[in-house]
């Protein structure tokens, strides 16, 4: 008879050696088992994730957000921006124009002007205030009506009267509620706008969205010199509401700096008015606003 021994050759009786191979049996038994379990635990785990995605994805549509206006997360009032901004994280907000400069804000200018408004919809139309739009047709927004901010002057760099551009954020389905009549204009809106913009209410052109610049400080205002709104002091009533059809264009406004004083940063504050824009003004939140610093060094 085979016998067995531990290593220091003590014998192991051969009813534990059956046992112990019984074990070893039940063992592989139960881990072929275990694997068999996970195998299937794992395969409906995945499933019911893949059951409850395309449940998930069928809810959504393309087309527009499940989730609109407010009870969306962006909210249903919309801020501004502006371009042409720093390629270079590090420079922040600032536009610093001078001679070496110039030519990197025109490039950057260009390069966003032909990504945003070069579309060749058969949708899009060149509105006129007080046009009706059919369901799926879209105003084009015409580089030509910038005036001195137009491409064909570098959009004021070429000229040493830097424009800045400023755009409405979109939101799906959002529809202005306009101050058009000149008496409900809030007092806020700093004079360099408040002209222009009754200028318009006054020859008819009440629904805007208006939009204002001014220095946020009394020093900055000092500093920033006369204003110029191009081609309006604000976005007509055509171009909403954004029900994200494909090659929609943003509204534009220029605002031109004619003659800021040199070699100083200005801090300005631009506003979008409207009666259900909401203002806030913070370091770390903005509603119905945008910052940045221009700052111009030479003219030419």
């Amino acid at each position: 008879m085979t016998q067995t021994y531990f290593a220091n050759f003590v014998e192991i009786p051969p009813a534990l050696v059956f046992e112990i191979q019984q074990l070893k049996c039940y063992l592989n038994k139960n881990e072929a088992a275990l694997l068999l379990f996970y195998a299937i635990f794992y395969s409906v785990l995945a499933l019911l994730f893949t059951l409850c995605m395309k449940v998930l994805l069928s809810t959504l549509n393309d087309e527009y957000p499940k989730f609109q206006l407010g009870e969306s997360i962006i909210g249903a009032s919309p801020g501004l921006g502006y371009r042409p901004m720093a390629t270079d994280t590090e420079a922040g907000s600032i536009i610093w124009y001078n001679k070496t400069t110039k030519n990197q804000w025109i490039t950057t200018m260009k390069e966003f002007v032909d990504k945003n408004y070069k579309s060749n919809s058969s949708y899009m139309k060149d509105c006129r205030y007080g046009d009706d739009l059919l369901k799926d047709e879209m105003c084009r927004v015409s580089m030509d009506s910038f005036g001195k901010c137009a491409p064909d002057y570098g959009y004021g760099f070429g000229l040493g009267q830097p424009c800045v551009f400023i755009k409405l954020n979109r939101i799906y389905g959002w529809v202005p509620e306009f101050y058009n009549n000149s008496k409900e204009l809030p007092s806020e809106i700093p004079d360099n706008a408040k002209e222009a913009i009754k200028n318009k209410i006054e020859n008819g052109e009440p629904n805007y969205v208006w939009v204002s610049c001014n220095g946020q400080s009394p020093h900055d205002r000092e500093n920033q010199g006369p204003i110029e709104y191009i081609p309006a002091p604000g976005f007509p009533h055509y171009y909403y509401p954004y029900m994200n059809l494909k090659g929609y264009m943003s509204p534009l406004v220029a605002v031109r700096f004619l003659r800021p004083k040199p070699g100083i940063v200005i801090n300005m504050e631009c506003r979008a008015w409207a009666k259900n824009i909401l203002y806030k003004s913070n370091s770390q939140v903005r509603e119905g606003s945008v910052h940045f610093e221009i700052q111009v060094d030479e003219f030419r």
